[in-house]
Formats: C-alpha cells, structure tokens, sequence
C-alpha cells in the first residue's frame, strides 16, 4: 500500500484541479417552438464564477443562418464570446457548442450577455442550454514543493503509524 502510495504522488501533478461540488449548473431555453421577428438581448451574471461553460440541448434547431444565438461579453454588443450559433432546421449544417462533436462553449467570466435573433420567416423548436458555473478553481503549480513534501510526508507517517498499531 505505501509503494503505490508513494508511486501515486510522485505522479505529474494536473495544472487545475476542480473540486467537487463546486459548480452549479442553470438552463436557460426559448419558447418551443420560437416566435418570429425576436431580437432580444439578456446579461446574465453568475456571482463567485470563475468561468461559465455552455452546453447545448440535442433538441436545439433554428433556422441556418438567419435565427441565431450569440454570447456577448458585454451589454455593449461588441465583442463575442465564441461566434453565432445557429442551424440544425431539417437536418441543414449546425454549429452550436456541445453538440456534433463541437466542444462546449467555455466562458473565462462570471457573465455574459445572451442575444436572439429571429428574423420573420421560418422557425423551429428553438434552444436549451445549460450553464455550468465554475466556482471553485486552483492553480496547483501555485502551491510550493515544500508544502506538498510536507503534506505527503505527514500522510505516509500517518499510515505507517496506523499500520504499526494493527493487530
């Protein structure tokens, strides 16, 4: 037990490590099916997050290229985070972040401002996505050799003092 103990923390140490049960997840949807004509913007603020991941419904479909969703940084309309998100109507090409192989839209912010756009045609089911809200997050490379040599010292003592008492 103390050889695999000891392989294990001479292991590479990860660069971040989340912790469980430090991340809340929110769904935000539009109506089923979308109306038309929508142009609409919400910020949305998490407090304490460090970062927001967006994952998309596999339900989620508008129509490619003309009702879209995108992520702004700020209520000033301006800068996005990732691109503009839209398609799936009838089986067309889409883009949107956590499905089809595309990865998840990371956001390094606790906000964000959500804009729909609709225009006054065609639409579809609509969207869902989830908001998982990164709280809780560390540098390990931040953490001084030593106090990790003394933290894993103290562990070992610990074990060898209770496998020496025994029977």
């Amino acid at each position: 037990l103390c050889g695999k103990l000891v392989k294990e923390s001479l292991r590479v140490v990860p660069k971040t490590v989340r912790q469980g049960g430090d991340s809340k997840q929110v769904v935000k949807e539009s109506a089923h099916p979308y109306p038309h004509n929508v142009n609409s913007s919400e910020t949305m603020s998490f407090k304490g997050a460090k970062k927001l991941i967006i994952t998309f419904d596999s339900k989620t479909r508008t129509e490619n290229g003309c009702d879209y969703v995108c992520f702004y940084k700020d209520d000033t309309n301006s800068e996005m985070w990732g691109e503009k998100y839209s398609g799936g109507k009838d089986g067309s090409s889409s883009n949107w972040p956590g499905l089809k192989g595309t990865p998840p839209l990371v956001i390094e912010s606790n906000k964000f401002t959500l804009h729909f756009r609709t225009d006054g045609s065609v639409n579809d089911w609509g969207w869902k996505f989830t908001v998982k809200i990164i709280t809780d997050e560390f540098d390990m490379t931040a953490i001084p050799l030593h106090e990790m040599a003394t933290s894993l010292k103290y562990g070992l003592g610990s074990l060898s003092e209770g496998f020496g008492t025994q029977a």
